[in-house]
């Protein structure tokens, strides 16, 4: 018999940032509280290791961002524009980011790279404010959706307008899995 699998920590199924963030309102491990409900959970999506304590009173502000979030995926994927109210917050995380280039030594030459002026623990929320950013700017043509599972409260980003499910391992199987035993049970 083989080893039962540990469910993944984060459904990463949102093919963007942000669309990911908003999804850890659910626990693949089946917490009710979701799958960020402390430093160390906020850490382990961000990739921030553990942080200062002054970090660590981010987690007000992370819960607020994915909640207006999760407000502004389900206009998107009704085809609606974000609302200047939930767009305030990700303004708030951006301004925080106060950087410029520099010129740095490669091996061959030179590279550009990006200086933060001072770290600022709410920082740590900034890639996931541009992600959001970028989708408020490209609106209804990002592409955001909602599962096709009544049941699922998941989004994901899909171009190309094909893809049905949050994820096939999640909710496509079981809907597949379930018509075919509707179509047994009619031909039966």
């Amino acid at each position: 018999m083989g080893a039962l699998r540990k469910p993944a920590r984060f459904f990463l199924i949102g093919n963007n940032l942000a669309i990911d963030f908003a999804n850890t309102v659910v626990d693949p491990g089946g917490d009710a509280n979701g799958a960020i409900g402390s430093w160390e959970d906020l850490a382990a999506f961000l990739g921030a290791g553990r942080g200062t304590p002054e970090a660590r009173g981010v987690l007000p502000l992370a819960m607020k961002l994915r909640a207006d979030l999760r407000s502004i995926l389900e206009r998107l994927a009704s085809g609606k524009v974000a609302d200047a109210v939930r767009v305030e917050w990700i303004n708030l995380v951006l301004k925080m980011e106060a950087a410029f280039p520099r010129l740095a030594p490669e091996k061959k030459g030179w590279r550009l790279e990006r200086v933060q002026i001072h770290e600022d623990a709410a920082g740590l929320l900034l890639p996931v404010a541009q992600a959001a950013a970028q989708l408020v700017v490209e609106g209804a043509s990002a592409g955001v959706r909602k599962c096709g599972n009544p049941a699922c409260i998941l989004y994901f980003q899909d171009k190309s307008g094909r893809r049905r499910w949050c994820s096939m391992a999640v909710c496509g199987n079981r809907a597949k899995a379930a018509a075919h035993w509707r179509r047994r049970i009619t031909q039966a």
